[in-house]
This record gives structure tokens, C-alpha cells and sequence, in this order.
């Protein structure tokens, strides 16, 4: 076995939930999803952003990057806080990477609080 690979018990005590698997799995998610529309009316937000925890903010990074580049809404990336602003007017994106993160649905309660 080559030194730079771990050996499958290494893999399950440092992941023991095989998140890696999700990780694994991004490409394949990306391409599936590229071909969804979302028809968003921006005339009802002033800002756009987005909020996860952890590794989920990665994908947040991603998509912020990607609108600067391509001209597109300028996309704001908080990691496990909320900004001290009016988010009334806010389209906001919550992110999970396994969909169950506690934190996080903390996160998405107290945006919908503050009518975001």
C-alpha cells in the first residue's frame, strides 16, 4: 500500500460517520444539479447570504467566488454567526453538508426570527 493512503480502520476511527463519502460525492452532485433553474424575484432583496458551519461554509466560498467572477449578485459567507444588520431583506442560503448539523438549524431558526 502506497505510504500516502490510509488504511480503511484508520479511515473509520478519524470518520467513523464516513462523511468523507459525502465529500466524495460533490462532483456528482454539482453535475446533477447544474441543470436546475431557480426563478428567485430579486427586486425583494437587498443582499444575498450565506450561512453554514464548519466544512459547509466551503461550498458558500465557492459560489460567492462564482458570482464575483461571472458579474452576478455580490454573495456575503458568514461561518456559524450572523451578521448585526436588517436581514429583512435578505434571500439567505443555509447550508449543512450532512443535512442534520444542530448548529445550523439553530442558525436557520434564528434567521427565520429575524425575518430574513
Amino acid at each position: 500500500m502506497p505510504q500516502d493512503q490510509l488504511s480503511q480502520q484508520a479511515v473509520a476511527r478519524a470518520d467513523p460517520k464516513n462523511i468523507y463519502r459525502v465529500y466524495e460525492a460533490w462532483p456528482r452532485f454539482a453535475e446533477q444539479e447544474s441543470s436546475l433553474s431557480v426563478d428567485i424575484d430579486s427586486r425583494h432583496f437587498d443582499r444575498v447570504i450565506y450561512v453554514a458551519n464548519g466544512g459547509s461554509a466551503s461550498a458558500g466560498d465557492i459560489i460567492a467566488d462564482w458570482f464575483l467572477a461571472s458579474g452576478g449578485v455580490e454573495v456575503s459567507v458568514f461561518k456559524g454567526y450572523l451578521p448585526k444588520v436588517n436581514l429583512s431583506r435578505t434571500f439567505v442560503l443555509v447550508c449543512s453538508t450532512s443535512g442534520t448539523t444542530e448548529e445550523t438549524l439553530m442558525l436557520m431558526r434564528r434567521l427565520s426570527a429575524k425575518k430574513a
